[in-house]
């Protein structure tokens, strides 16, 4: 599969400082298509697989997680106090043979991972 069927498009969004981390972000993806399913995995940078989410409104499915940093500095005569929230999103255009009713994901520690059945032979007629 050459990515064309699967096509991805990214939306950061982001209010940046500079003693906050870097914003998350979705690393390196995988896309496996076997006779069976669709195998979507991406490496997170900066968020656990626990608190990523999916939303499938076909044909699209949306991968989306909000995070929050706090930085405090207290140098004993002045303190600082700076917050940050984001979301990072990712879209997926599914595939026509895609059965959008069984979507499943698999969170493992920096990997989240969505499971997309292909539609039976019965079902695409």
């Amino acid at each position: 599969m050459d990515g064309g069927d699967f096509p991805l498009t990214d939306t950061y969004t982001a209010a940046r400082t500079s003693q906050i981390p870097s914003p998350p972000l979705f690393g390196a993806t995988q896309i496996v298509e076997s006779e069976f399913e669709y195998v979507w995995k991406a490496e997170l940078v900066g968020l656990d697989a626990e608190d990523v989410q999916y939303a499938v409104n076909a044909p699209r499915i949306t991968v989306f997680a909000d995070f929050a940093a706090k930085d405090v500095e207290n140098d004993g005569m002045t303190s600082r106090h700076e917050r940050v929230q984001r979301s990072v999103r990712k879209t997926l255009k599914m595939p026509g043979n895609a059965d959008p009713s069984r979507v499943t994901s698999v969170r493992s520690g920096d990997v989240f991972t969505l499971v997309i059945p292909k539609l039976s032979d019965a079902n695409l007629a």
